[in-house]
């Protein structure tokens, strides 16, 4: 049966130079539930529903559709997993502050390139995941999946997307997790092709997935 726990996991389309967006692709080859069995022994023969999405690179339709999809689900625990692309990084790292800053170096999909300027006039400078990401990122590896941790999300859509997700889950507590998570464009993994450094990192997001479903039916158990 299915529990209250729903997992959100969104990509972006591509942007810039790109003609692929792995963000894209990996948050659509998600599974439609999660079983739980394996995660926590109380909730046997349960499962929680998966809802990928790919979100247009843009600073305002980004968030309005997001932001659309969590208030339609403000009667279910949310985790939210938001993937996107660093052409520059060579490992998969998830992100523990977002800025509350715009310095867009080009233009979004829509042609915004805005001043740089706060993206919330009136909200604090910058937002930290509320999730143990050091303990994380060793529950991740030992299961096999390379992961690592970054302290800087960028300034461009991704942060932006990022900073208006912690600062919704400040004012709404149904988000019960909420990450965002950088795919390079060429994985570090040694001598692998393109399909299977794909591979390796739908296997890592799911396992992250996974993880981060167990924290969030722990701490429900533990309210109830």
């Amino acid at each position: 049966m299915p529990t209250n726990l729903e997992i959100i996991v969104t990509g972006f389309d591509p942007f810039g130079e790109f003609s692929v967006n792995p963000s894209e692709v990996v948050a659509a080859s998600m599974p439609s539930t999660v079983d739980l069995i394996k995660l926590v022994d109380e909730v046997e023969g349960s499962h929680a529903a998966l809802s990928a999405f790919t979100l247009s690179t843009c600073c305002t339709e980004s968030w309005q559709s997001l932001e659309a999809e969590l208030k339609a689900r403000a009667d279910r625990t949310i985790v939210l997993v938001m993937l996107g692309l660093a052409e520059p990084r060579s490992d998969i790292e998830m992100e523990r502050v977002a800025l509350n800053l715009r310095d867009y170096r080009f233009a979004d999909n829509k042609g915004h390139q805005p001043p740089v300027e706060k993206i919330v006039e009136e909200a604090e400078n910058a937002l930290f995941s509320l999730i143990d990401l050091k303990s994380l990122k060793e529950k991740i590896t030992q299961r096999g999946c390379p992961i690592s941790v970054s302290n800087h999300a960028g300034t461009y859509v991704c942060n932006e997307i990022y900073f208006r997700s912690l600062l919704y889950q400040k004012e709404n507590p149904h988000l019960s997790k909420t990450l965002f998570v950088h795919l390079p464009g060429s994985l570090n993994v040694g001598d692998c092709s393109d399909e299977e450094k794909l591979s390796i990192m739908r296997a890592t997001v799911l396992t992250l997935i996974e993880e981060l479903a167990k924290e969030s039916l722990q701490e429900m158990e533990m309210l109830a």
